[in-house]
């Protein structure tokens, strides 16, 4: 898979190419997992969600943690991050 920058309106909605790629990334990742796409799909949305959360308040107010302090426990690899 190539990088793809992720098109966001403020309402929500993705553009269609970050549509397609999110759908093929819960594909692909729901085969690795061996997890059903639906549950793939609603935790990718929901990190998404969450990430541009994040990016707004750090575009408004700038980061307050330093990048040596955050964390970065949530690993990818093996479906970890589904909790399962």
């Amino acid at each position: 898979m190539t990088n793809v920058a992720i098109s966001h309106l403020s309402d929500r909605l993705y553009g269609f190419e970050a549509r397609a790629y999110l759908k093929r990334l819960a594909k692909l990742l729901a085969e690795e997992w061996e997890k059903l796409y639906p549950t793939v799909r609603g935790f990718i949305n929901a990190r998404m969600s969450i990430a541009l959360v994040r990016a707004t308040n750090r575009c408004i107010r700038g980061s307050r943690i330093p990048v040596s302090h955050m964390s970065n426990r949530f690993r990818w690899e093996g479906g970890a991050g589904l909790d399962f």
